[in-house]
């Protein structure tokens, strides 16, 4: 099974954010923080991310994230390292 990580992104952004996305029209350069999520809300959207993936992540590796295309790579290279 291949698991769409864009759309679950978006899906879980979308969660957590005023404006709605739509993972085709998504401009994966946007900036975390142009999605005017509280810091809070940053790390309530990386503990879903974690749990719908089944992955842990270290705190290390979310501290140069700045992009929704940096978060998603991420959550796509331990679903690889996983499989």
């Amino acid at each position: 099974m291949t698991v769409d990580v864009k759309r679950t992104v978006v899906k879980i952004l979308n969660n957590y954010s005023d404006v709605k996305y739509a993972a085709d029209s998504l401009d994966s350069s946007l900036t975390l923080e142009q999605l005017n999520l509280d810091s809070l809300d940053l790390l309530e959207v990386i503990y879903a991310l974690e749990e719908e993936f089944g992955l842990e992540l270290e705190a290390s590796e979310l501290k140069h994230l700045d992009t929704v295309a940096e978060l998603i790579a991420l959550f796509e290279l331990h679903l690889r390292r996983a499989a």
